[in-house]
C-alpha cells in the first residue's frame, strides 16, 4: 500500500524481531506531518514494542516523522494559516507557528511583539519606536478597536514578562497569544488579499469592451 511501499527493511536475527500485517491498525497512525502539514493516517514503517516510539511515513509528502510517546518530530505548526501575508511577516509568523509546535512558548510571545511591532511600520509608523507607540499608530489608523484593546494590551504584557522575566509562559498563554496575532494580520493583510482577488474579476469584465463598441484593428 502507499507510503509502505519501496522501503529497505533491516533484515535482522534479533529474537524479538516481529512482522506487522499492512492491514493491521497498528500499520497506520492518524498525526499532522510536520513537514507538509497534511493531517492524515501515516504508514508506520516500524515501531518498538518495548518503547512508546513509531517510525511514520507520510503518505502524501513520502517524508519521514518520528513519535516519542506525545512529541512528534518534526512537530507540526500550530495555529491557523494567514493569506496574502508579505514574505517578512509571512516567515515571523510561520517561526512563531513552528515555536507554538515545539513547546517554545517565550519565543512564541517575543515573535508575536515583533510582529505587531513590523505590522505597524508597514502601515506607516516611524522606526525606533517603543512597543506601546506602535500600538497606538495602530488604533490610529483604525486596525486596532476598543474590543481589542485588552489582547493588546495582553500581548506587550507578555512580551514584557518574556523578555526580562524567565518564567516561561503556559502552552494556553502563548497559544492565545498567536491566536490574537493571527486575528490581527487577517484584519490587516488577509481581508485586503481577499477583496483584491474577489474583486480582480469583476474589474477585468468591467473593463472589457461593450456591446456594440469599435474593436481594435489588427
Amino acid at each position: 500500500m502507499s507510503g509502505h511501499g519501496n522501503i529497505a527493511h533491516v533484515i535482522t536475527n534479533a529474537p524479538d524481531f516481529y512482522p506487522v500485517n499492512v492491514g493491521s491498525t497498528d500499520a497506520w497512525l492518524e498525526f499532522t506531518c510536520g513537514i507538509c502539514g497534511t493531517a492524515i493516517n501515516g504508514a508506520v514503517i516500524a515501531t518498538a514494542r518495548d518503547l512508546p516510539v513509531k517510525w511514520i511515513r507520510c503518505v502524501k509528502c513520502q517524508f519521514g516523522s518520528v513519535v516519542n510517546g506525545s512529541v512528534q518530530s518534526p512537530a507540526p505548526e500550530r495555529g491557523e494559516s494567514v493569506d496574502g501575508l508579505p514574505d517578512g511577516i509571512g516567515a515571523v509568523y510561520g517561526e512563531a507557528r513552528r515555536c507554538l509546535g515545539v513547546a517554545a512558548y517565550s519565543a512564541v510571545d517575543l515573535l508575536c511583539r515583533k510582529l505587531l511591532m513590523h505590522v505597524a511600520m508597514d502601515k506607516g509608523a516611524a522606526r525606533s519606536l517603543t512597543f506601546g507607540q506602535y500600538l497606538d499608530h495602530l488604533q490610529q489608523i483604525g486596525y486596532i478597536t476598543p474590543p481589542l484593546m485588552p489582547w493588546v494590551d495582553h500581548i506587550r504584557k507578555r512580551g514584557n514578562l518574556a523578555t526580562h522575566e524567565l518564567p516561561t509562559p503556559s502552552e494556553d498563554e502563548a497559544e492565545d497569544t498567536l491566536a490574537f496575532t493571527a486575528q490581527m494580520l487577517r484584519l490587516v493583510y488577509e481581508m485586503e488579499f481577499r477583496r483584491s482577488r474577489y474583486l480582480a474579476p469583476i474589474i477585468a469584465k468591467e473593463n472589457e469592451p461593450g456591446e456594440g463598441a469599435p474593436q481594435a484593428r489588427s
